[in-house]
């Protein structure tokens, strides 16, 4: 899922720069509007999701409120597949589905035994999923000038940062001061937004420098978020928070409604590093 307006429908290869990580707007109508196996087809179709971690997420509430049939799922993944590979959806780690997997088994719902089946299919899929396309970062929070956040709902602020350390393997020569890397930001939830931090003056004082070979189309953010069941099983969830209804893991584990936040999470899509560059940088 990609926010940017200026992608070009007609040919997907070409995308202008765009800041913008995560249109939390769009997610919202995203969730709405997707509520059965086809809707999500039909948002990839329309160049509304470009990776799948994005379909994931909505995976999951589709199966809570419409749990398919297992010959609905075998004809979703064919039609998703050969979508995928003509809209260039970028695929989803095998840890991030490992690690769904791990969290809906912790589920008193009937309805989970469906969805593990779906997410078992999406990890064996080697065109859905990959074990090394994908770079998983860990952020750091950055609180401009006030102590760190104590709580979630604290969280959306343009004076919250998350730092990333990243040396892009076309910057490895690098000898700028610092810690190659990119920056975060989130704007205020009346913003509806997730930012990439592209201009030099957002990284003064916080020890990260920028490199513009890092794209706000190439990142997944979400968070990691964690609880103990009733009966003393500690669950960790993936995923994009501040949906309040939407967040898929208030449904599917109501022990997290009442979680810890454990981690900033990005990955990183090596789909685009361009072996030109690489080459020649």
């Amino acid at each position: 899922f990609q926010s940017c307006k200026e992608v070009m429908i007609q040919n997907r290869d070409l995308v202008k720069m765009c800041s913008t990580i995560l249109d939390i707007k769009e997610w919202y109508n995203l969730h709405r509007d997707c509520s059965k196996l086809e809707d999500i087809l039909v948002a990839v179709q329309e160049y509304r999701i470009t990776t799948m971690f994005a379909v994931m997420d909505l995976l999951i509430g589709v199966s809570y409120q419409n749990p398919p049939t297992e010959d609905q799922v075998e004809e979703f993944l064919r039609r998703l597949t050969v979508l995928c590979e003509d809209r260039k959806v970028r695929s989803v780690s095998e840890e991030y589905v490992e690690l769904l997997i791990s969290a809906v088994q912790c589920s008193t719902n009937e309805k989970k035994v469906n969805l593990i089946m779906i997410l078992e299919l999406i990890k064996d899929s080697e065109e859905l999923s990959s074990p090394h396309e994908n770079v998983e970062l860990f952020g750091e929070l950055f609180t401009a000038g006030t102590e760190t956040p104590l709580s979630l709902n604290q969280l959306y602020s343009d004076q919250n940062l998350i730092l990333c350390e990243y040396q892009h393997i076309a910057a490895r020569q690098c000898k700028r001061a610092g810690k190659c890397g990119f920056i975060v930001r989130h704007a205020p939830l009346d913003a509806n937004s997730v930012e990439l931090c592209t201009e030099e003056a957002e990284y003064v004082d916080t020890r990260i420098h920028y490199h513009d070979l890092v794209q706000a189309q190439e990142l997944w953010y979400y968070v990691s978020v964690s609880s103990t069941t009733e009966a003393g099983v500690k669950v960790r969830a993936p995923g994009v928070w501040g949906l309040n209804q939407w967040d898929w893991w208030t449904r599917w584990l109501p022990c997290l409604r009442e979680c810890e936040l454990e981690q900033f999470c990005v990955q990183f899509n090596l789909r685009g590093v361009d072996e030109h560059l690489v080459a020649n940088f």
